[in-house]
């Protein structure tokens, strides 16, 4: 009787182990598939803008606020995948606490299948207007979604 009770609790100590390590495996897997927004610092934002500018980009800027965020982030105008949007309230919430000059250079992916074109986003303290988003792209599609005033 007791051999059989131990060894009940043995398979069911196997089965949450099993469980356990299925479940953290699972995560893993996920994790390492999931799409990440790439970014970078830049300390001269004039150069990167110069350059976006000279490539022919169309650049639409603004106070980054909860109004615009709201346009962002509303799945119905396909400007941004839910990672890209993640990874500007990540850099935002950064930029609110260090107040650095400079911009933060991200990688604008689009809910679009077909992305035959560099988008890019700049995210930058401003001291009077707080954090300022610049949206480059040469994506007519794109340019007509912005939204035509700032916030």
């Amino acid at each position: 009787m007791i051999l059989l009770a131990v060894k009940m609790k043995f398979k069911k100590s196997l089965m949450i182990n099993f469980s356990f390590c299925f479940c953290l495996i699972a995560i893993i897997l996920l994790e390492s598939c999931e799409a990440h927004s790439g970014y970078y610092f830049e300390k001269s934002q004039s150069k990167v803008i110069d350059s976006l500018r000279h490539l022919g980009h169309y650049e639409y800027n603004s106070r980054l606020n909860d109004s615009l965020c709201m346009v962002l982030n509303n799945p119905n105008n396909k400007l941004m995948t839910p990672t890209t949007y993640t990874t500007i309230v990540s850099i935002t919430n950064k930029l609110s606490k260090t107040k650095s000059s400079g911009c933060y250079v991200i990688d604008w992916q689009t809910l679009e299948t077909k992305q035959n074109f560099t988008n890019v986003i700049l995210l930058e303290w401003n001291p009077n207007g707080g954090i300022i988003i610049r949206m480059f792209t040469r994506n007519k599609y794109l340019k007509e979604k912005l939204p035509k005033q700032s916030f």
